[in-house]
């Protein structure tokens, strides 16, 4: 028996149908079927399209086979890799983040002004670092324990709220930092047309770094760890993909 055979064969068993029963579908008589998967014969591209509709499966798979399903430990060791990459990734964001901040505060003992991007280190990049830290860790902790939540539709929405939340706080921090340097523009551009006896003061407020400073300032344990859990409730609910078990 040839391989195609062996698999067209497999292909009609899982489907359930004789070989008869197959011949049917295809137009064809039940010794063609037979044929092909004894070895007797083998099918054209056309016949082989043909037979990959009828058994619901493609043309690749019925010459070639199914591919092997990777082990459990394979499949582990890939994980873990990727959550390891990720934890990097982050680790990484933490470490140059932490550098530009003092540095920017630096430069801000002979400026008397912060940078606007230490602002956004601390309110954006950062709280993106605690993220990314708690969804692989909760992702490996739940992934170990074999836990898993019910693939429901609530699950899927909170999943997307809190997902767009979080891009919407990155995004508006993103823009006020963009408004603060913009009305520092507007500043310098009005201070070069002041006399001597007038002054100008500059003022900025936003809303989000008001609530962003206040909590990391005096709350920083807190900062930490509230983006650190939305990361672990993004690891679960985390819409899964459906696949096949590895054995």
């Amino acid at each position: 028996m040839s391989r195609i055979g062996k698999n067209i064969k497999k292909a009609r068993s899982e489907k359930g149908y004789t070989q008869e029963q197959l011949a049917q579908k295809l137009s064809v008589t039940r010794n063609t079927i037979s044929n092909y998967e004894t070895g007797h014969s083998n099918p054209d591209i056309e016949m082989l399209q043909m037979l990959a509709e009828a058994l619901e499966t493609d043309p690749n798979t019925l010459i070639y086979g199914e591919k092997k399903n990777q082990s459990v430990d394979q499949v582990w060791r890939k994980e873990i890799l990727k959550r390891i990459a990720w934890l990097v990734i982050a680790g990484l964001i933490m470490l140059v983040s932490s550098y530009l901040i003092k540095y920017g505060n630096e430069i801000a003992k002979d400026t008397f002004r912060v940078p606007v991007w230490v602002y956004w280190l601390i309110l954006a990049a950062c709280p993106l670092a605690f993220i990314i830290i708690g969804t692989q860790l909760m992702a490996l902790a739940w992934r170990a324990c074999g836990k898993t939540i019910a693939d429901q539709q609530w699950t899927k929405v909170v999943f997307w709220i809190l997902t767009a939340a979080i891009i919407l706080w990155i995004a508006a921090v993103t823009v006020d930092c963009i408004r603060y340097e913009y009305a520092r523009w507007l500043y310098k551009e009005a201070a070069k047309n002041l006399s001597e006896d007038e002054s100008l003061m500059f003022s900025f407020t936003s809303r989000i770094w008001g609530i962003g400073f206040h909590i990391y300032g005096f709350y920083k344990w807190l900062w930490v760890l509230g983006w650190g859990a939305c990361g672990m409730a993004l690891a679960i609910l985390w819409p899964e993909k459906k696949q096949q078990t590895p054995s």
